[in-house]
């Protein structure tokens, strides 16, 4: 049952969290001015002038596109997304261990990367790399979602058919079914938007561990806030205190955070204040209202706030595993000690702005160049309506020489074109996204060993943003799923583990989940998008020169993998033959050639000679009987014995 406590003391914590909100609420108002704009910009949005062009060349979107892709498809291109690597231990020196160690980080790693795949991993990180590149900083949740549905479904039964002469046989007859079963109990990844979270000011950088505390604003039902409060009652997790409705119904607010940014770019936000507000027969706002439910984080606490100011639960952090807030952020261009950084559009907002002025001028002077304009005396009798420009017209005029005078508009200065190649070069440096980069053609003659040598140097920048993101984002993120796939998944599960060919599918128990690993992305290091035909011919004549110089330390098997991932198929094992079958197929042909000698050396001996040197090695493939038990494709590959002189 929900606790009570003394007086003071809750409104002492209550008051507490609400001076904290206010604090980092205050500090990111600076921020929410530069998130409107660039959220404009990005979505091509520029406030209209009645009588001028209002053109936007959505040259940002371009360029976030390109540096999106880029980011998406170096992270989770293809599976498997991770790899564990375990970490040695300083007193673990048993082979047999690390060995076992290296099995659990398969495992651990096969189970992370079904639970990504099953989050829609792809179209989630689409969105993380949106946000921080669009705004200040991007977020997303990491937490443990248990889920259960009454789910209906068919169940055959088998039914004894009964006629009046007795019974004849059975049939089976399909019975509906319904019954209470996991819909989910997994890892479950969010997106959060940047209006919906606050961090401390103080942090450095976006490393929610340097974070004193933040906040994070969901909106919820009535219904689902005290479901909610009765779970955490049930588990023990904390102090519930019953929330006062008439008290929260009266302070809140019902507003909606995404009303300002859509009214920002013309658009209206999709909901009726009216409805929400709306009053049912008990006087209670609709069921179906929400309000906002303010999660307050540390790394070893968690509490709860309706509309802001109602504290209705305090409790342990229940991430207990890794005691961290379920939290990642990020930013494009992080600043040193600042929870905000730069995001890629604040970058390019001036270009932007400036690309689009000198199109819109370019526009409104040769609007002006075709449709001409006259000087016309005050007391001329003349009717305005003559004087539109327009084929055939006629202008009406008393004396030809001094009622209308045409207005001479200059032709259109050739610098402007060039004044914007120069802005659209600015932008590409500024992101490193040269047009052959983004798949467009340069507006420069250059040649294709120019092209690919910006493309090179561009990468070594985009490089850096993929590491740190690796290093900030992606292995916190493997790291909180797999501490919480140790603390919360208490029965074996299946999964599918990437690269064993004969077993695919193996299971996986609790016990095994255990220990702490080097969490890597197992998807590209480096820019996948610079030259894929070069980094596909660099790989044939590496094939070419391993055959060719016969270099024994080398895995042909795996170059030969890497060149025919560079062909970006979906799935290459079904192009290739698995490596044990390899393996098992070369014993067999080792085995088959040791039956050879030994029937050869039976032979000699029987024969009571040895066969002379230099004795002709010629032989019809019937004058030898292959041994028996050796595989056709080891005869087939088999070069036959020679014949032995009589």
């Amino acid at each position: 049952m929900p606790q009570t406590f003394s007086k003071r003391g809750f409104d002492e914590r209550r008051i507490a969290l609400i001076n904290r909100f206010d604090y980092a609420d205050r500090y990111r108002k600076d921020y929410e001015e530069v998130a409107e704009r660039c959220y404009q910009l990005y979505e091509c949005w520029r406030e209209e002038v009645e009588g001028r062009a209002n053109v936007f060349i959505p040259m940002t979107y371009q360029e976030i596109d390109t540096v999106r892709a880029r980011l998406v498809k170096s992270f989770f291109g293809q599976r498997p997304y991770c790899d564990f690597v375990p970490a040695p231990g300083y007193q673990v020196t048993d082979p047999q261990i690390m060995a076992e160690r290296d099995v659990n980080a398969k495992l651990a790693a096969a189970l992370v990367d079904q639970q990504l795949y099953k989050n829609c991993i792809t179209a989630k990180f689409y969105q993380y790399v949106t946000d921080f590149m669009v705004y200040p900083a991007g977020f997303m949740s990491v937490g443990w979602r248990y889920e259960v549905r009454m789910v209906k479904y068919k169940l055959p039964i088998e039914v004894p058919i009964i006629t009046p002469w007795g019974p004849a046989g059975s049939q089976v007859i399909l019975q509906d079914i319904e019954s209470e079963e996991t819909v989910w109990d997994d890892n479950y990844i969010d997106n959060l938007d940047f209006w919906n979270v606050w961090v401390d000011p103080r942090g450095e950088s976006c490393n929610p561990d340097t974070w004193r505390f933040c906040f994070i604003r969901e909106f919820a039902t009535r219904s689902r806030i005290e479901q909610y409060l009765e779970l955490l009652d049930s588990t023990g997790a904390g102090k519930v205190f019953k929330p006062d409705w008439e008290e929260i119904g009266r302070n809140a607010s019902w507003d909606n955070p995404a009303s300002d940014r859509m009214g920002s770019v013309g658009r209206t936000a999709a909901i009726d204040d009216g409805y929400e507000t709306e009053k049912g027969e008990d006087g209670e706002p609709h069921k179906s209202s929400l309000y906002q439910l303010l999660h307050y984080w540390e790394d070893n606490q968690h509490c709860l706030l309706i509309e802001n100011t109602a504290l209705v639960f305090e409790g342990d952090n229940p991430y207990k595993r890794h005691s961290k807030k379920p939290i990642l952020a990020h930013s494009y261009e992080p600043r040193g000690g600042e929870p905000y950084g730069r995001s890629a559009v604040e970058l390019l907002a001036d270009m932007q702005e400036e690309l689009n002025t000198n199109r819109n001028q370019r526009i409104d002077a040769m609007s002006f160049a075709l449709n001409k304009g006259f000087q016309v005396r005050r007391d001329a009798d003349i009717d305005e309506s003559e004087l539109i420009s327009r084929p055939n017209m006629l202008i009406h005029v008393d004396a030809i020489d001094r009622d209308v005078k045409e207005i001479t508009i200059k032709d259109i200065n050739p610098s402007t074109f060039t004044d914007e190649q120069i802005i659209k070069i600015d932008m590409e440096n500024t992101l490193a996204t040269p047009a052959v980069i983004r798949g467009a053609q340069s507006s420069r003659k250059e040649t294709a060993t120019a092209d690919v040598l910006r493309s090179s140097n561009a990468s070594l920048r985009f490089d850096v943003k993929i590491a740190l993101l690796e290093e900030l984002g992606i292995k916190r993120l493997l790291y909180l799923m797999d501490c919480n796939n140790q603390e919360f998944i208490n029965q074996a599960r299946l999964v599918k583990v990437f690269g064993v060919h004969q077993q695919t599918w193996n299971l996986v128990r609790p016990g095994q989940l255990i220990g702490e690993y080097d969490y890597r992305p197992s998807g590209l290091s480096t820019d996948p998008a610079v030259n894929k035909e070069l980094r596909r011919q660099q790989l044939s004549e590496m094939m070419a020169f391993v055959l060719k110089a016969q270099i024994p330390y080398a895995d042909r098997y795996e170059l030969f993998r890497e060149w025919i991932n560079s062909f970006d198929l979906r799935n290459t094992d079904k192009f290739l033959i698995p490596k044990e079958m390899i393996a098992e197929q070369a014993m067999q042909d080792q085995a088959a050639l040791q039956q050879i000698k030994q029937l050869m050396l039976m032979m000699r001996g029987a024969d009571g000679q040895a066969l002379p040197q230099g004795a002709p090695m010629q032989a019809q493939p019937q004058q030898m009987p292959m041994p028996q038990g050796i595989p056709m494709q080891a005869q087939q590959r088999m070069p036959m014995p020679q014949a032995v002189p009589m």
